[in-house]
């Protein structure tokens, strides 16, 4: 949904859409289905987004699985898990679409959007686990989600997926 939004002088476009079932714990569930599909529950299930020292244990399908990390921690593979569950080749009914077939306008294009801001639900809360941090570009987040992979997973504040 498109909005307008007025502050002192300035108005400003906003877009706001809800992706359902791509919250962070949603999403995050997503990426374990994948790994489960073909495992035995009964059987440590090896996660490339499970950091190293730590273990996941969850219940998918009626089924209780203990996912455990791979022997090399990787980011590629681990964001290859979280580029799956996006279904980026979903029908698109009404163009753009981002990802699962929901439409969402070019956030670069300046008809569209006419200033710089932008905002991701949760975002901010996961990048202010050390020092604050108030601007952050898309390669912050990809070298602290790297970072994530090869941490030490045994430290409960630092229970961070790779992706």
């Amino acid at each position: 949904q498109r909005y307008t939004l007025k502050m002192g002088s300035k108005t400003y476009e906003l877009y706001q859409n809800s992706y359902e079932g791509y919250g962070l714990n949603r999403a995050r569930e997503q990426m374990y289905e994948v790994a489960a599909e073909n495992a035995d529950p009964s059987s440590p299930v090896q996660h490339p987004c499970v950091p190293t020292g730590h273990q996941e244990v969850m219940q998918l399908n009626g089924q209780q699985y203990t996912f455990i990390p791979r022997p090399e921690p990787s980011f590629e593979a681990c964001y290859t898990y979280a580029k799956q569950i996006l279904n980026k080749d979903k029908e698109c009914p009404l163009k753009p679409c981002s990802f699962n077939g929901v439409f969402q306008p070019h956030i670069s294009d300046p008809q569209v959007f006419s200033s710089d801001m932008y905002a991701f639900s949760y975002f901010y809360d996961r990048t202010q686990l050390g020092a604050p941090q108030p601007e952050l570009t898309v390669a912050d987040f990809q070298e602290r989600a790297a970072k994530a992979c090869t941490a030490p997973g045994t430290d409960a504040d630092k229970k961070t997926h790779c992706a």
